[in-house]
């Protein structure tokens, strides 16, 4: 059987993509600044922070993230990993939004690098 033929993405979908990540990214960023804003006492800062010693390896807005998205998780890991150890994802679960590094960065196949 031969291997399907991949088909390339013009420029308006590669721009759309961007906006559609750039929009996600700044919705992500707007809802982890309104959830440290009602950190405002003892109590719910001690909440966050028995929340946080279970993510020690997240940061600070990777942690404010998963706590507002599933208040009552234990254990976050990505989809490879999660597999890795014969644990597998449910039909219709979603994933938690996390704000990942970028390793890599587009480059225009004009331009020499």
């Amino acid at each position: 059987m031969p291997a399907p033929r991949r088909r390339t993405a013009t420029a308006a979908q590669h721009a759309q993509w961007s906006d559609e990540r750039q929009s996600k990214l700044a919705d992500l960023h707007t809802r982890i600044v309104e959830q440290v804003a009602t950190l405002t006492d003892a109590d719910q800062w001690r909440a966050w922070l028995e929340f946080a010693t279970n993510f020690h390896s997240y940061s600070f807005n990777n942690t404010i993230a998963i706590w507002m998205q599933r208040p009552d998780e234990t254990w976050v890991a990505g989809i490879k990993r999660w597999n890795s150890l014969g644990r597998h994802v449910r039909k219709g679960e979603r994933g938690i939004a996390i704000l990942a590094p970028i390793t890599a960065r587009e480059t225009d196949a004009a331009d020499p690098v």
